[in-house]
């Protein structure tokens, strides 16, 4: 993923106006950052995923592959927000209670 724009995130969903967004839907494909830039401990790159800017009805995300990003995902006004089925790899996940790194669980 890289960016031309100046923005940080792979796919932005904004509208600004009426009527809002009524159903906003990924699925069944990867975004892949290729890398983080200050090497693999760090954990950091400043890229997203997808952010969702602005209110709509519903937002979902099924199937998906994430990869080397800092957020994989930002929902700033979806009224139903619906997450399933996703695969996300050496990423670090934001939240209220502060930064974690995911960690895959050991195979058996």
């Amino acid at each position: 993923m890289e960016n031309a724009d100046g923005n940080t995130e792979a796919f932005l969903v904004q509208r600004s106006g009426s009527p809002r967004l009524s159903s906003v839907e990924f699925r069944d494909f990867c975004i892949d950052a290729v890398a983080f830039t200050l090497g693999p401990e760090s954990f950091t790159n400043g890229k997203t995923g997808i952010r969702c800017a602005s209110d709509n009805n519903s937002f979902k995300v099924v199937g998906m592959g994430f990869v080397f990003l800092e957020r994989v995902l930002v929902n700033n006004g979806a009224d139903a927000f619906d997450v399933t089925g996703n695969f996300i790899g050496a990423a670090v996940a934001s939240s209220s209670l502060g930064r974690h790194r995911l960690r895959r669980s050991p195979t058996t």
